[in-house]
């Protein structure tokens, strides 16, 4: 599993992976290795303060670094999404029923409950005169209830997108623009066609995208060549990569966008393309749920 970044927090961090787990055992592993680590680290702290003639100093740094180990293995390990604990019962529950989405709403409500119990909790005590403690106990559910909710609905969109590939939700034939072209006439283009990016082209040849977005204050005798991300920088995908992992890498790309080879043509990709393609899925899948709902309507038609 790649990392796509640690977002760091007063009581540790949690990590951003590219793609999804590629089985329950695999996303276990990964989930145990941190808390191993802080456990480790405790034991060997507290073990070297208690029993080796450590000056005072040295002593009680190691017995403080111990203490607060074995602390963030317990917060680490309670069953909520994202920490690791939440992940441990996801991993559990899908490699019990088989079955990803199942697993996740589980631990997400999970997840979700216990920081309901904790900003309860805070709350009560911090007005019952616990002072700090209780406000940081609230802030730990606030972010239990927000973080949770937010991996729920990152895994019920990538098992929407499952099966889906860049295919499904790339346009095709893009309206393109010459190198050559003003940025005065280029303003003309955006407000004619309302697209953000463009493809450049120079002789038939790609060379560049260039953004609406991208645009100088000033654009007299500008032409596009000179504000076009070169076709070298910008990302490219497999039409037949599936869609959830396209996503990170358009995310990632310049311009938030990527170029896609379509036989001889090119096309684009862009995160609004994936948004699309999950609200219809999610109104097929609605209409589908509906008694007596027809499975295909004439939008479909």
């Amino acid at each position: 599993m790649e990392i796509d970044g640690i977002t760091l927090w007063a009581l540790g961090g949690v990590a951003r992976f590219k793609g999804r787990f590629p089985s329950a055992p695999a996303e276990l592993r990964i989930a145990l290795a941190g808390p191993a680590v802080s456990l480790a680290l405790g034991v060997v702290l507290l073990a070297a303060a208690l029993l080796l003639p450590l000056p005072s100093a040295v002593d009680g740094v190691a017995h403080w670094l111990g203490t607060m180990n074995l602390v963030l293995v317990g917060f680490n390990m309670l069953p909520a999404l994202p920490l690791d604990g939440g992940r441990v019962l996801r991993a559990v529950l899908w490699q019990r029923h088989g079955d990803l989405g199942r697993a996740t709403r589980t631990a997400a409500d999970v997840g979700r409950a216990g920081g309901q119990l904790m900003i309860a909790v805070g709350l009560s005590l911090a007005l019952l005169g616990g002072g700090i403690g209780g406000l940081w106990l609230a802030i730990i559910g606030w972010f239990l209830l927000s973080a949770g909710g937010a991996e729920a609905t990152a895994a019920r969109q990538e098992l929407a997108l499952d099966g889906r590939t860049v295919a499904d939700a790339m346009v095709r034939r893009p309206v393109s623009v010459p190198a050559t072209m003003s940025l005065d006439a280029f303003v003309e283009v955006v407000l004619a066609h309302r697209h953000t990016a463009y493809p450049v082209v120079d002789d038939g040849r790609l060379v560049g995208l260039v953004s609406f977005r991208s645009l100088p204050v000033r654009i007299e005798r500008l032409s596009v060549a000179d504000v076009m991300v070169p076709v070298e920088r910008v990302a490219t995908v497999p039409a037949t990569m599936p869609l959830a992992d396209a996503l990170p890498v358009v995310l990632g790309a310049p311009l938030r966008r990527a170029l896609v080879r379509d036989g001889a043509d090119w096309a684009l990709l862009s995160p609004t393309d994936a948004l699309r393609v999950l609200e219809v899925l999610d109104v097929a899948g609605r209409r589908a749920a509906r008694p007596g709902a027809p499975l295909s309507g004439a939008a479909g038609r």
